[in-house]
């Protein structure tokens, strides 16, 4: 959110990492990936070093323009997945998609068709609207429209407030990001919350509960397969800090004012 700069592709971190673990998917996120200078390097060093697992550029569109990563993406097997949270029909969606139309076109292979979005509770539940089609260099590309988001580890995000006093057992069962683990400077964190949460905080101005420092990320230089299947199998106790029943996981609408700024470039 308050970050300033960009990241760059680091290969010494993730030489060691891919001579003992295979990964089933790589996902490259943001913040706004495309945004990032530095992208061609990402997607060809991770090609490199994990030419067999699935790879995917998470964006929001609005910046996908680059002949290179186009090209790159091709050359390497890259996947596009293109997320829309603004309402069908928007000032945004409409930029995107002639931007992805200008840049990638023309398409093949189109196909279009809903999604009922995998929520905890058959009571609460939402659709996507999800659009499969083949770029002009043989990418592929998902777009979802979906103007809602799960619950987060906020429980009041306005003012930073975190969920306590979860059972992390009972939080880790029905997390929606418990087998989503994070790098971040070559290390491996459970999740995207104990990885980033001290950062954001310390952003805003805000100070973060002590149990986040108590958190011990993975290092490839002791890697063990044991420690591997307590990172996909076991809660941790920062758990505590994301919603715990089915119920408190359901989807919300996205806050209003987040793409505000973006409307007022087009």
């Amino acid at each position: 959110m308050g970050f300033k700069g960009s990241y760059k592709w680091h290969k010494g971190h993730y030489e060691k990492w891919a001579e003992k673990v295979h990964i089933n998917e790589i996902w490259v996120l943001g913040g706004e990936p495309t945004l990032c200078p530095d992208l061609p390097n990402f997607i060809l060093g991770i090609s490199k070093l994990w030419p067999r697992s699935r790879k995917i550029i998470v964006t929001n569109g609005s910046n996908l323009k680059s002949d290179l990563v186009h090209k790159l993406m091709a050359r390497y097997s890259w996947d596009v997945e293109l997320d829309l949270h603004s309402k069908p029909g928007s000032k945004i969606n409409k930029y995107i998609i002639s931007n992805l139309i200008k840049n990638y076109g023309p398409f093949k292979k189109i196909r279009r068709f809903k999604k009922r979005l995998g929520v905890p509770t058959s009571a609460n539940h939402s659709f996507a609207t999800v659009t499969h089609l083949t770029t002009k260099y043989n990418v592929r590309v998902e777009i979802h429209e979906q103007p809602e988001f799960y619950n987060n580890a906020f429980k009041d995000e306005k003012n930073l407030i975190l969920h306590d006093g979860s059972d992390p057992v009972e939080a880790h069962e029905n997390c929606q990001m418990k087998t989503c683990h994070h790098f971040k400077d070559g290390k491996l964190y459970k999740c995207g919350v104990v990885c980033l949460v001290p950062d954001f905080m310390k952003q805003k101005g805000k100070s973060y509960p002590k149990i986040y420092d108590q958190y011990a990320p993975l290092d490839a230089d002791n890697i063990t397969q044991k420690a591997l299947d307590v990172l996909d199998n076991d809660p941790i106790p920062q758990c505590k800090h994301c919603p715990a029943s089915q119920e408190d996981w359901t989807l919300k609408p996205m806050q209003s004012g987040m793409l505000g700024n973006k409307l007022k470039n087009i």
